[in-house]
């Protein structure tokens, strides 16, 4: 048994782990449709709902998701930036227009249309919570440089989650990150290395960063320990068209917010 689950181990070559990002829980098997462009056989999906795939020869590999409740993922991953001990990439899940919220969530409804009020699709949206009192978390360490993706926070309100999007901001500074891993101690590493430097008690806002549906419908989900009303600066862009809003968010509410309309 252990000859065979070293063989196993060798021979895995990317694990894929979903998280909803709304609710932190792993969609269920009948949900999604994970697979790999051109590759022929199906990934093993194992007891924690993540899926297998075994002997990718190539260096690099586009990764599809599916699903009625999800907008559709296509990630290109590179093989050789993965732990060959532990080839774990988190694929956070953003909620389609059929996507059915719980009781309590918090979040926002809108639609996205161009210059002439036709639904604009596939438009890139990214909002993030404006008041300070959001704020999910803070930096704990003295100073966070350009080019760091380990940083240290504290003063989390609510669990986070792989895959979670957070504006860090200080006076100074701010920009989008995203958790690809959290570890003990507060320590958090991000996907992208940071193009700015953060001292101590920087905020970490929650924000979104997804697309609109063949409708122009866009959600935007917010979870977490968050106040009773916030303010969401939301911002549109399709090629050269872009639009902007200032919505309000209501704690275990998802509110109808008005149209954006985009324009060059």
């Amino acid at each position: 048994m252990s000859g065979l689950r070293n063989r196993m181990i060798t021979r895995c070559s990317i694990v894929v782990r979903l998280v909803d990002v709304w609710t932190r829980k792993t969609p269920g098997a009948q949900e999604v449709s994970v697979s790999l462009e051109g590759y022929v056989k199906r990934p093993i999906r194992k007891d924690d709902g993540s899926y297998m795939f075994l002997d990718v020869e190539t260096e690099s590999a586009l990764l599809e998701v599916h699903s009625p409740l999800y907008l559709p993922v296509r990630q290109e991953l590179v093989l050789s930036s993965l732990n060959p001990a532990s080839p774990v990439v988190t694929v956070p899940l953003l909620p389609s227009g059929f996507y059915p919220q719980s009781s309590g969530s918090t979040g926002l409804r809108g639609r996205v249309l161009d210059s002439t009020g036709r639904p604009a699709a596939d438009a890139l949206i990214t909002a993030y919570a404006t008041d300070e009192a959001a704020a999910r978390g803070r930096l704990s360490q003295e100073l966070a440089e350009p080019g760091d993706t380990w940083l240290k926070a504290g003063s989390w309100q609510g669990a986070s989650t792989a895959g979670e999007t957070f504006l860090l901001r200080s006076r100074e500074a701010e920009e989008l990150v995203q958790l690809a891993e959290l570890a003990p101690g507060g320590m958090i590493r991000l996907d992208k290395p940071l193009r700015n430097a953060y001292r101590r008690g920087a905020l970490l806002l929650p924000a979104v960063s997804t697309r609109s549906g063949s409708d122009g419908g866009v959600i935007l989900p917010f979870r977490g320990t968050l106040p009773s009303k916030f303010g969401v600066a939301v911002r549109a862009a399709l090629g050269q068209a872009s639009g902007a809003a200032d919505w309000t968010a209501l704690a275990g509410e998802v509110a109808a917010m008005p149209d954006i309309t985009i324009s060059n």
